[in-house]
């Protein structure tokens, strides 16, 4: 994938990553993602989501998880839920 490449998909995104709707403010601030396995380009991210993405390994069962995990909370408590995770 070459420069042109890059900086014609970022300013299509208005240099935005694909998951986050926030700003980078510069194009060249977001990341490739691909898949590890094909090589196949997806879009592009910004730096922190592309990184959370590689911190799961891009498993999607462990990213489910971490979902349920963070909806099993409320924003005023800091125990979870009834029904929810066991500690």
């Amino acid at each position: 994938m070459g420069c042109p490449f890059y900086l014609w998909v970022a300013m299509q995104n208005k240099s935005r990553g694909a998951i986050v709707d926030k700003r980078t403010g510069r194009p060249r601030m977001l990341a490739v993602d691909h898949n590890h396995v094909t090589g196949q380009i997806r879009s592009l991210l910004c730096m922190s989501c592309n990184q959370g993405l590689g911190n799961f390994q891009e498993d999607l069962q462990r990213l489910k998880k971490a979902v349920s995990y963070l909806e099993s909370f409320t924003s005023k408590d800091t125990l979870p839920k009834e029904n929810s995770h066991e500690l």
